[in-house]
């Protein structure tokens, strides 16, 4: 099966106005000396136990041009802000990692409608075809001779190596295993991203079947933003 990044479009045609809403007066206030900021909104980082403490936003409507889409425009940080119709047709389907939190987004008319920030608890490692993904260290991200290449068999040595070298590798030139059966996860480090979200073709086709609104699908290799 093929799959694809899951990504919104840099389109005002899209969302009226890029990004298409402001944070709401009712988010929680941000402690920056607070541990718990890791796991804002402004951060990705797996949650690794801390579930409970995730900071989360409230959304309104940004102008009189913005349009209320089924993806929000989630330019300011990398987790994905989903309406009903996208949240359940995701459910039906096999996801992996994946967590949920009520929030909302106000209207102009000061309506809240329910939305739901996504949030990855683990990565889809089992779901890499270790042998033909490229793994790579990057010192300097604009300096390509200090970057070092690896190949790994499986996830316990790339997961072993990053904790005994104390590095973050990027996954290049990713693969998917033909064994996978996932159709939405997520992962750190590829695409260029802090974290990319992977949907398969059925999901992509039943989302498009829909007519979902806010909503890119990539392939792998193609420059996103």
């Amino acid at each position: 099966m093929k799959y694809y990044k899951f990504v919104f479009p840099l389109s005002r045609k899209v969302f009226g106005t890029i990004p298409n809403y402001l944070w709401d007066e009712e988010s929680p206030l941000v402690n920056y000396e607070n541990e718990e900021y890791t796991n804002s909104f402004l951060y990705f980082h797996l949650l690794k136990g801390k579930e409970k403490n995730v900071i989360i936003p409230k959304f309104k409507a940004k102008s009189k041009a913005s349009k209320t889409t089924n993806l929000l425009c989630s330019t300011t940080f990398n987790d994905l802000v989903i309406d009903y119709k996208l949240k359940k047709i995701i459910e039906n389907y096999s996801s992996f990692g994946m967590i949920y939190y009520d929030t909302f987004f106000r209207t102009l008319e000061n309506k809240k409608l329910p939305y739901w920030l996504i949030k990855p608890i683990k990565e889809g490692l089992e779901f890499i075809d270790y042998k033909n993904t490229t793994f790579v260290e990057k010192p300097e991200e604009y300096n390509s001779v200090t970057w070092k290449y690896y190949k790994f068999n499986n996830a316990l040595e790339y997961i072993d190596f990053e904790k005994n070298n104390k590095v973050l590798l990027k996954k290049e030139n990713l693969i998917v295993a033909e064994s996978c059966n996932c159709d939405f996860w997520g992962l750190m480090n590829v695409f260029n991203r802090p974290v990319g979200y992977i949907v398969s073709e059925k999901l992509r086709e039943k989302i498009e079947q829909e007519n979902l609104t806010g909503i890119s699908f990539l392939d792998f290799n193609t420059k996103w933003p």
